[in-house]
């Protein structure tokens, strides 16, 4: 008799961290709430080179952070990184690059 394998089990909707003393959530984003973020990047890197793409830009970062969820406080984390040592911002990008790896 064959066993049926659950993706779902011991999966997550989300990654707890905290940086500057406060904690947040990185929500996993679901493959209809990539696909927008996917039409943003082909837009910007059809636009070419040299090419003026921070209105794309300005909409990912905000669809980016819109997965960031603050836990038992109001502070985004946008407010946050900008008063990090660029350290702690480099471990927070690394963690966002591991987290969301499709690997």
């Amino acid at each position: 008799m064959s066993s049926r394998l659950n993706l779902n089990d011991n999966v997550s909707d989300a990654f707890q961290f905290t940086i500057g003393g406060l904690d947040y959530d990185l929500k996993y984003p679901t493959l209809e709430e990539l696909e927008p973020i996917q039409a943003l990047n082909k837009e910007r890197a059809e636009l070419g080179e040299g090419a003026d793409t921070s209105a794309i830009d300005k909409k990912l970062e905000e669809t980016f952070y819109s997965l960031i969820i603050p836990v038992g406080h109001d502070t985004p984390i946008q407010d946050v990184l900008k008063k990090q040592p660029f350290p702690v911002v480099k471990n927070f990008n690394d963690m966002v690059a591991k987290q969301l790896s499709a690997e």
